[in-house]
């Protein structure tokens, strides 16, 4: 049995390529989604600790742990590589596509949220665009809780009541999809009359480039979070043909 983490662009991507492969496999997401249900695949759903993979990993007789999960969820990369290593078992990261750095005087890039902060301080920004995800309510809550700030989140209601409970007003939240091109970000920018913008490095499948042409052409500073790094044990893999490649090594 594979064990696949997804509820992503790259998730959807490697539950087709194993649904054609007819490779069985359990497709794990944190939050319930719509799973297009196949013969070969089972769903569940709900965070793990480290113990509890440890078990479902010996009550399911996983073999194989695809990691497809959005790059910022750093405390799953983890919780997987340490019950990987006590199991013995191998891990495949199906990683994004990232472009180089973009240098230009109004992009920031940083390190960390509490980084993004200093940042914002010191661009004494008056009105910001937050477009990092309804998870980054609470590492940013020492700033919004003083600043203006407008969170975009997705519009589900599980989304919209995460980000209530922080204690953010209604006021500040913008429910829509991202991923309709720069005319989408520029019009935000300028609805909102933002100046400043927070967005993390979430790759091309994050629509990076679509906010930092935006930024650009309105003379918008956008600060970026950098990913956080994978596990060093993880095999990383770009396409469907190295995927292929790795599990003939390491699983068929």
């Amino acid at each position: 049995m594979i064990l696949l983490f997804g509820g992503t662009t790259e998730g959807k991507r490697v539950a087709h390529y194993l649904n054609t492969a007819q490779l069985d496999y359990i497709y794990s997401t944190k939050t319930a989604i719509e799973f297009e249900g196949h013969p070969n695949a089972q769903y569940r759903y709900g965070a793990f600790t480290e113990d509890d993979l440890a078990t479902f990993i010996d009550e399911k007789t996983v073999k194989l742990i695809l990691d497809a999960s959005h790059p910022f969820a750093s405390q799953l990369h983890q919780t997987i590589a340490e019950v990987a290593f006590k199991r013995s078992i191998p891990v495949i990261r199906f990683e994004r596509v990232y472009f180089e750095k973009v240098i230009h005087p109004k992009i920031h890039y940083v390190s960390s949220f509490e980084a993004a902060i200093e940042k914002l301080c010191q661009l004494e920004c008056y009105h910001l665009l937050a477009l990092t995800g309804v998870q980054s309510i609470v590492p940013l809550k020492p700033y919004w809780f003083e600043k203006q700030v407008t969170f975009r989140i997705l519009p589900r209601e599980s989304s919209i009541q995460q980000a209530l409970q922080t204690g953010l007003a209604e006021k500040n939240i913008l429910t829509e999809m991202p991923g309709q091109g720069t005319t989408q970000e520029i019009q935000l920018i300028q609805n909102l009359r933002v100046d400043c913008i927070l967005t993390k490095n979430s790759g091309e499948s994050g629509f990076l480039s679509s906010k930092i042409e935006a930024a650009i052409q309105t003379q918008t500073n956008l600060i970026i979070v950098e990913r956080p790094t994978v596990p060093e044990s993880f095999q990383i893999v770009y396409t469907e043909q190295e995927l292929a490649e790795q599990l003939k090594t390491l699983y068929l």
